[in-house]
């Protein structure tokens, strides 16, 4: 391995560190602090999760299962609010191979990767109505395991953004890869 990609590969870790540390810290510090009665207290925070929730249905049918309600509706509305977020911001950090941009492939870049990864992201969670309490608090089969820990633990709530980060990072990956073709094509 040349010292060009060691460092290479050691600026992609930091960037992984400085993308997704910052989310893994505020959902597991949100699923481990925050008071049982917490939308009830804070009416600015009970109307983000509703708007939040019209987008991501699943929201509800999580907090319907929970021991928890309403810190699972915080938790889950936030990581999915940052969800865009912090997937653009590793994207930009994540270092590409080293070749000059024309201003045609800076407007495909700045404008249409980020709508095809928020395009993406939302058709990922996008459910027509959400799953029924019964169906998301099954006792067996693939998940039932992750899904029970989730909902009957707050460090499993905050751990749960762990699954978010492994998405976001495979989005990352294959608009680098796409691009890093499509450069390389047209150079």
């Amino acid at each position: 391995m040349t010292a060009e990609r060691r460092e290479l590969e050691a600026q992609n870790w930091i960037a992984i560190k400085r993308a997704y540390g910052w989310y893994f810290v505020m959902s597991l510090g949100v699923a481990l602090v925050v008071p049982n009665e917490i939308l009830s207290s804070w009416p600015f925070l009970f109307n983000f999760v509703n708007w939040v929730s019209s987008f991501v249905p699943s929201i509800s049918a999580l907090a319907m299962v929970s021991a928890f309600p309403e810190v699972t509706s915080l938790t889950v509305a936030l990581m999915w609010a940052m969800f865009p977020v912090v997937t653009v911001h590793f994207f930009f950090l994540l270092s590409l191979p080293q070749k000059k941009l024309t201003k045609r492939q800076w407007i495909v870049v700045g404008v249409g990767l980020p709508l095809v990864i928020a395009v993406c992201t939302f058709l990922t969670f996008f459910l027509p109505r959400p799953p029924s309490p019964e169906y998301m608090n099954y006792t067996s089969g693939r998940g039932a395991a992750a899904a029970t820990y989730m909902a009957r633990s707050r460090l499993g709530l905050g751990l749960s953004s762990l699954l978010m980060i492994v998405n976001s990072f495979l989005l990352v990956l294959v608009g680098k890869f796409v691009l890093t073709k499509l450069l390389s094509r047209h150079q």
